[in-house]
């Protein structure tokens, strides 16, 4: 008789004998044994599994400490020493950012984005509310045309006191 065992190698045998004996039982059994015939088949190897990807952390660039509203003052690269003067003045009670850059003003992962573009039509990009939208969108753009350092420090100022930046 030949039989697979379980993996945990116990088994049950039942024998029924043919002769008869005599005995009260009416069976005998001299000797038997139980002899492994073939080593138990190898367990088939299971495939590696794939390894977890890594998940992509978000980078950090752009990314603020903190969130915050930021208005940026965008200047054209050729104005005056006066309307600079006249700007510093008014960005430094309102705490706000001043620069010449198109790209600084609208960049970064901030949830309210403000440019107040000084003479937009000296900038020199087109810059124009459609031109954030495509490249920066989300920015608020407010362009202020001025002739005068005097007008550009009032309609800044009044702009700045308007929107609760002060």
């Amino acid at each position: 008789m030949e039989f697979v065992a379980p993996e945990d190698g116990r088994a049950q045998v039942w024998l029924e004998c043919k002769a008869k004996w005599g005995f009260a039982n009416n069976w005998f059994m001299d000797a038997f044994t139980l002899t492994e015939v073939a080593s138990p088949p190898e367990p088939e190897p299971q495939p590696e599994p794939e390894p977890e990807p890594e998940p992509e952390l978000p980078s950090p660039r752009g990314k603020p400490r903190v969130q915050y509203e930021r208005t940026y003052v965008l200047m054209p690269s050729d104005c005056p020493t006066s309307w600079m003067t006249a700007v510093a003045r008014v960005a430094l009670p309102f705490q706000v950012t001043l620069g010449f850059s198109a790209d600084d003003a609208g960049i970064g992962d901030l949830d309210s984005r403000t440019v107040i573009a000084v003479a937009p039509s000296h900038i020199g990009t087109g810059l124009t509310a459609a031109w954030y939208a495509e490249n920066y969108p989300g920015v608020t753009f407010i362009p202020l045309e001025v002739n005068s350092a005097i007008e550009l420090e009032q309609r800044l100022y009044d702009l700045l006191e308007g929107r609760g930046n002060g």
